[in-house]
């Protein structure tokens, strides 16, 4: 995802458009909670609306393979460790 880029729309959309695919795919490879994953996906939402992120149409099946790695990882963090971030 990119600031501010012709051709794009704000990542949030991106992924509101996408939530409920990839909470129901993060959820049966990792065995996580729905509401869990919901939650995360809803904070990464905030969060790349307030840094105005965008994302680019040509790319978007690679934004979503991102989305849906990045959140296993942190769910699978958060399932092995009890948190999503280790400091």
């Amino acid at each position: 995802m990119s600031k501010r880029r012709k051709g794009a729309r704000p990542a949030q959309e991106f992924l509101r458009q996408h939530r409920k695919a990839v909470i129901d795919k993060v959820a049966q490879w990792t065995g996580a909670q729905r509401p869990l994953i919901k939650t995360l996906i809803e904070t990464i939402e905030e969060r790349v609306a307030r840094l105005e992120l965008r994302a680019d149409h040509a790319r978007e099946a690679e934004h979503l393979a991102e989305l849906t790695a990045y959140t296993t990882a942190l769910v699978m963090t958060y399932v092995t460790k009890g948190k999503f971030i280790q400091p």
